[in-house]
């Protein structure tokens, strides 16, 4: 099986269960991990937000991103990586109640990045300071 063919198994998976998990739209946190799950069944207009630090992998649909100069849109098998607290606006462009917007996102913690980072060696506490991470 090639890595594509892989992927796209991987995918359809979490399809499965993101509709399983997701039987209506909306956004699902689960505070205690950090993890969210996401469904929008139609189109949604621009709206502006505040994002923090995450990682999010699209699993179905379209999604546009404006931030600062920067115009981003990114779909299926497609993910986003933010690094610190960034105002943007976000328009859903490709849901439908057939095939809806699904998306898992994982908030990111810069103090536990920063931790890590100097457990594993990777930087020491004298020369990092947390601003850096963001």
């Amino acid at each position: 099986m090639s890595s594509d063919d892989r992927a796209k198994l991987i995918l359809k998976l979490l399809r499965n269960e993101a509709l399983f998990q997701a039987p209506a739209p909306g956004r699902s946190e689960v505070s205690e991990a950090a993890f969210a799950l996401t469904r929008f069944d139609a189109a949604v207009k621009p709206a502006r937000c505040l994002r923090y630090p995450l990682i999010a992998l699209v699993i179905q649909g379209e999604k546009r991103a404006f931030y600062g100069e920067r115009d981003v849109v990114y779909g299926m098998g497609q993910y986003v990586v933010l690094c610190h607290d960034m105002p943007g606006i976000y328009q859903i462009t490709g849901a439908s109640a057939v095939d809806p917007f699904l998306s898992v996102s994982l908030r990111i913690n810069p103090q536990v990045l920063l931790d890590l980072s100097v457990e594993y060696g990777l930087t020491s506490p004298e020369t990092t300071h947390l601003a850096c991470w963001y």
